[in-house]
């Protein structure tokens, strides 16, 4: 879900088929980022994409039992006292 701490998110796709990320649940071969087969992948920045990270994806496979790397940085404030 929706995580305001998430500075930084990568999606990798590591199976033989074409997977469709985005950011809401209308993902289709026609509306979402494409990740090709056997290593396609997409990352964003809160630097670069601003709240782009933060926000939820969601992904559509075109056959199933897809395989997806989904790695995430979230920031940690220390606080002093």
């Amino acid at each position: 879900g929706n995580d305001p701490d998430r500075v930084w998110t990568l999606l990798q796709n590591l199976s033989d088929n074409i997977i469709y990320a985005g950011y809401d649940e209308g993902v289709s071969s026609t509306r979402g980022i494409i990740l090709a087969a056997n290593g396609g992948l997409v990352s964003f920045s809160a630097r670069s994409d601003y709240i782009l990270p933060t926000l939820q994806m969601n992904a559509l496979a075109t056959v199933g039992n897809s395989e997806m790397l989904v790695l995430t940085m979230r920031r940690i404030a220390l606080i002093e006292g």
